[in-house]
């Protein structure tokens, strides 16, 4: 197995240019500009919603008001964190993971990564909770939740055997995070809602697909090389090998 898309040519940060110290890890400037947007949408949001002003219900991915046409959120919705728990987990996976990413893809096409994945994700959770379950179509979801989930399987495909301190506690290598997420995912459904967990799911598949750790034309490759060995048992089941004595002529063949 291939683990992770091949690297652009040239690498490095793709420009940006310095960084800063943050909790004696050095940071580069783009990921804490993105840190930086994420802390003031969500604590203006907060700041908003205490006031009164329903700032969380009109940045949210919300599937029945992106089906009617709220498009906005798509995007917004990456860059809200509901509750203080969500902003330190969500920035601490930033900038952790987010360095190791960017000196892979470059400034540039980390940000494309990031604000159109996010849309791909919010666009898909719309179609299948609307086509599907849309009395659950009024569920919320904030995006920096489900984009932990696409920078612990890229960090983990791409640096398989680096090793991470999971809560700061358990030593952990990278490629036990899709097992440790998925397990995750599934506790969070059971103890919530796995409709308010299906925008990770669902980043969690297209992540797989886009690293390549998940292949369509793999799963094909290997059910058709089944399917021919199949076949062939098939049509020599009734050869038997014949036995003869050294120095005997072979049998002849008839047809």
């Amino acid at each position: 197995m291939r683990w992770g898309a091949p690297p652009p040519r040239g690498g490095g940060w793709g420009g940006g240019g310095g960084g800063y110290s943050i909790i004696g890890f050095f940071v580069p400037k783009p990921i804490v500009w993105l840190g930086a947007a994420i802390l003031i949408a969500s604590v203006s949001s907060a700041i908003l919603q205490g006031f009164g002003i329903p700032a969380f219900q009109y940045t949210m991915l919300i599937p029945a008001s992106v089906w009617q046409g709220e498009l906005w959120r798509l995007l917004t919705w990456s860059l809200i964190a509901p509750d203080p728990f969500g902003i330190v987990f969500g920035l601490l996976a930033l900038f952790f993971f987010g360095p190791s990413l960017m000196s892979v893809w470059g400034k540039a096409r980390f940000f494309r990564l990031y604000f159109g994945g996010a849309a791909l994700i919010g666009a898909l959770t719309t179609a299948v909770m609307m086509l599907l379950i849309p009395r659950f179509g009024r569920l919320a979801e904030s995006g920096v939740y489900a984009m932990l989930t696409p920078m612990l399987i890229a960090w983990g495909t791409l640096f398989p055997d680096r090793t991470i301190l999971l809560m700061f506690v358990l030593p952990v290598r990278g490629r036990y995070l899709l097992s440790i997420t998925v397990f995750m995912l599934f506790l969070m459904g059971v103890f919530s809602s796995f409709w308010l967990v299906l925008p990770s799911v669902i980043a969690l598949v297209v992540t797989l697909l886009y690293m390549d750790v998940l292949s369509f034309r793999r799963v094909y490759l290997r059910a058709r090389m089944a399917m021919l060995q199949r076949d062939y048992k098939r049509r020599t089941g009734n050869l038997r090998v014949v036995d003869r004595e050294k120095g005997d002529e072979p049998p002849r063949w008839t047809h």
